[in-house]
C-alpha cells in the first residue's frame, strides 16, 4: 500500500511538473468548454486532463476519505487541496465536504496558501498555551491578509478580534483570499467583468474589491446566473475549488464573454 502510494504520488507530481511548465499555452483553451451546474463554485473541473487515466476511484483510495464520491465535481479539488498540504482532513477517513469552513481554518487555509505564493520562508509557529490557529491569523495579519482597525489601535487583541470558530462567510473569504495573491501582477483570465455582472455584489458589500478580484482571475465563478452569495457560510468543498483554482492556473476558470 506504501508502495503504491509513493508510486502513485510521483506518478501525479510528474504529471503536474509537465502540466505547469505547459500551462501557460494551453489553459485558456482547456478551461473555454465548462458547463455551469447549480452550485456555487462548482464548475467542471477544466484540470482535470493533470490526472490523465487516473480513476476517481483510486483518487479517492489514495486520499482515504471514505465520505468523498466518485463523480463529484470537487473530488479534484480535494485532492489537490490536499496534496499541496493546504487542506487537510477532519479525520485520516472523513473530509466532510460539505461541513463549513470555520474563520480559523480560513486562516490556515490563507496563510498556507500566500506561504506557497509568495516562496514564503515566514516560520509559522505556535507559542506554548495559545490556539492552534492563532500562529496562521498572526501570518494572516502580519502579512496583510487580515486586517482590523481595533487590532491596530491596540483596543483589542488579535485573538479576541473574531469568533474563530464561527463559519466563515463567503465575502470573507474572499476578503482573504483576494490578498493571497498579486492579481494585478500576474493579468486576469477574465479582465472585463464589472461589478454588475455580480448581482448580488454592490460597492458596499463587505469585500467587494477582493470578491472581483476573485472573479476576474478565475478563482470565483459563483453560481449559475453568477451570484456569489456573498453572506452565505462557505462549505468545505467550495473552500478547495477556491484555494486550488488559486494557487493552480491550470484550474482557474475562464467565464464566458458576454
Amino acid at each position: 500500500m506504501k508502495f503504491m502510494r509513493k508510486t502513485f504520488a510521483g506518478t501525479l507530481a510528474m504529471l503536474m511538473m509537465i502540466f505547469i511548465l505547459s500551462s501557460a499555452v494551453f489553459a485558456t483553451e482547456l478551461v473555454g468548454n465548462v458547463q455551469y451546474p447549480e452550485f456555487n463554485d462548482t464548475y467542471y473541473n477544466p484540470g482535470d486532463f493533470i490526472f490523465g487515466d487516473v480513476t476517481d476511484q483510486e483518487l479517492i483510495d489514495d486520499l482515504g476519505f471514505k465520505d468523498l464520491k466518485a463523480e463529484s465535481w470537487y473530488l479534484r479539488y480535494v485532492y489537490i487541496a490536499n496534496y499541496d498540504k493546504i487542506m487537510k482532513g477532519k479525520s485520516k477517513t472523513v473530509f466532510d465536504p460539505l461541513g463549513k469552513v470555520t474563520m480559523a481554518e480560513l486562516a490556515c487555509i490563507s496563510a498556507k496558501g500566500h506561504s506557497k505564493l509568495m516562496v514564503s520562508n515566514s516560520d509559522i509557529k505556535q507559542v506554548k498555551g495559545e490556539s492552534w490557529y492563532m500562529p496562521y491569523v498572526r501570518y494572516c495579519y502580519e502579512n496583510g491578509i487580515y486586517d482590523n482597525d481595533k487590532v491596530a489601535s491596540g483596543a483589542i487583541s488579535l485573538e479576541k478580534a473574531e469568533d474563530w470558530n464561527r463559519a466563515a462567510k463567503r465575502c470573507e473569504v474572499a476578503g482573504m483570499l483576494g490578498r493571497c495573491d498579486n492579481f494585478y501582477k500576474k493579468g486576469f483570465i477574465n479582465p472585463d467583468v464589472p461589478l454588475t455582472d455580480i448581482s448580488d455584489v454592490k460597492e458596499s458589500t463587505p469585500f467587494a474589491e477582493e470578491i472581483l478580484l476573485l472573479y476576474r482571475s478565475g478563482v470565483a465563478v459563483g453560481d449559475v446566473n453568477m451570484n456569489f452569495s456573498p453572506m452565505q457560510k462557505v462549505s468545505r468543498a467550495e473552500m478547495a475549488a477556491m484555494i486550488t483554482r488559486l494557487l493552480h492556473d491550470e484550474f482557474k476558470i475562464e467565464l464566458p464573454k458576454g
